[in-house]
């Protein structure tokens, strides 16, 4: 269990595309995050504490219309 305030690294290793016109499904438990994962992900909420970053570069409006 992480101590509150200690950071720690949510996902790792993790990789993939998607293309126009596909179909993708985020899948897993209830209360497992896949909202607020999204959320973040397209601009629609922000972090309260800490950073997102997509390969050692701060996640903001450039990388998201990538």
């Amino acid at each position: 269990m992480a101590v509150k305030g200690t950071p720690r690294e949510i996902l790792s290793g993790i990789s993939g595309s998607a293309s126009p016109g596909e179909v993708l499904a985020m899948m897993g438990p209830s209360g497992s995050g896949k909202t607020t994962l999204l959320s973040m992900l397209g601009g629609r909420a922000t972090a309260a504490d800490g950073c997102i970053s997509y390969n050692d570069e701060p996640f903001g409006k450039s990388l998201k219309r990538r």
